[in-house]
């Protein structure tokens, strides 16, 4: 993986919320992986029944955000689920959290 990849990997991660209590993580990952490959998905379960989980996924790569957060909205479970990208708190621009990325790439 090169440096930017590295650096830019905070856009590799999207939180997921209003799940279902009922949800497993194998389904969900099985869901994402239409839009591509799921790196790693923490799924964080409801206490009580009637409370909603929610997962913080990453992805292989920011194309399989981008291709998430430009197809919302999303079900699972006849529940719509709640995207947004989980970037770091230090991020000045709020906003991104909910817009598709275009990355352009300087050729040197």
């Amino acid at each position: 993986m090169s440096s930017n990849e590295l650096i830019d990997r905070k856009y590799y991660s999207l939180y997921i919320g209003n799940l279902s209590a009922d949800i497993r993580r194998r389904e969900l990952c099985q869901y994402l992986d239409h839009f591509g490959q799921v790196d790693e998905c923490q799924l964080f379960e409801a206490n009580h029944r009637r409370w909603t989980c929610f997962a913080f996924v990453l992805m292989h790569t920011p194309d399989s955000i981008n291709r998430l957060m430009s197809t919302r909205p999303h079900f699972l479970d006849n529940r719509r689920l709640y995207l947004k990208r989980a970037l770091p708190d230090q991020c000045s621009n709020k906003i991104e959290h909910f817009l598709t990325m275009i990355m352009i790439q300087s050729i040197v």
